[in-house]
């Protein structure tokens, strides 16, 4: 079971590394892509922030390993510490492609909870206490993720064009099962409850299932190639677009704004409006997500 764990980790860190080269590559070279969300610097900031969390459990498993519990107890306070920020990120993260305001309080929520998280693993308390403490602490970052994430991930779905809409999906459902699961450790530590390894297999799995989705997530995206290209022209002859209009648009199938297709396309962002105007017209349609979603299936 050990060996399984410590492969499954290592194979976690490197796909997590992989997917942040890959997609800082393709902000490097501002290669054209299918999601314009995967070259966002939200999304780098995703992708390092995960990378970095899966080493430090990573090595917070090497320690324990090796019976090195002193570096272990650091990791761990570390590791308690950046989950809680990783999940107040990706909260951030939601609500920036929601195109929500930002709610000042959240951040100092969250700050309370990662200082707490840090002085509830080095002070000297009964294990009792300890998970009373870490159970409440952990329920506040389930009801954040729980009412923001959900109230976030459906105005996505709604507005926005930019970002894997079943991606958010599976991060959502997966930080609220390492919530969940994490309250049910406590609970079972709690009472009196011995080390399971099997939590540790549980845990690193959803993380090795989310790092090989972002792989994939930016490897895909980067493969806008004939396919997509034929696509776009079939849909272009077929409801009759200008050589203007077909530009604008392939950067609406990418989800950008007026603004960056108007710097892109060197034109003035009414001149876009205009383009927009007709293709909705042609297209039979009301609004860009709609007219997105008739490109995509046309």
């Amino acid at each position: 079971m050990e060996s399984i764990i410590t492969l499954c980790y290592g194979m976690t860190v490197l796909l997590g590394v992989a997917a942040l080269a890959i997609q800082l590559l393709l902000r490097q070279k501002d290669m054209l892509v299918a999601d314009s969300g995967i070259k966002e610097n939200n999304t780098t900031i995703f992708f390092v922030m995960i990378a970095a969390l899966n080493i430090i459990d990573f090595l917070y498993y090497y320690f324990w390993q090796v019976k090195l519990y002193n570096y272990e107890n650091i990791m761990l306070a570390v590791d308690n510490a950046f989950w809680t920020v990783l999940a107040y990120y990706f909260i951030e993260f939601e609500r920036k492609f929601a195109r929500q305001p930002r709610e000042r309080y959240m951040g100092i929520v969250f700050s309370l909870i990662v200082a707490g998280n840090l002085v509830l693993d080095f002070v000297n308390i009964s294990d009792k206490a300890y998970y009373t403490v870490y159970l409440l602490l952990g329920g506040i970052v389930w009801l954040f993720i729980s009412v923001k994430g959900t109230r976030y991930t459906v105005r996505i779905f709604h507005t926005s064009l930019g970002i894997n809409r079943g991606v958010i999906l599976l991060y959502d459902a997966a930080f609220l099962f390492e919530c969940v699961e994490d309250a049910l450790l406590s609970l079972y530590y709690r009472s009196g409850g011995d080390y399971m390894i099997g939590e540790d297999l549980v845990s690193i799995l959803i993380w090795l299932i989310l790092s090989s989705t972002n792989l994939y997530l930016v490897w895909k995206s980067c493969r806008r190639d004939s396919t997509f290209e034929e696509g776009l022209n079939l849909a272009a002859k077929r409801y009759g677009f200008s050589d203007g209009e077909r530009a604008v648009a392939a950067l609406l199938l990418e989800g950008k704004s007026n603004v960056q297709i108007a710097d892109a396309l060197a034109m003035s962002e009414s001149a876009v409006k205009v383009h927009n105007h007709r293709l909705y017209k042609k297209l039979e349609v009301e609004n860009r997500v709609q007219a997105v979603n008739k490109l995509r299936n046309s």
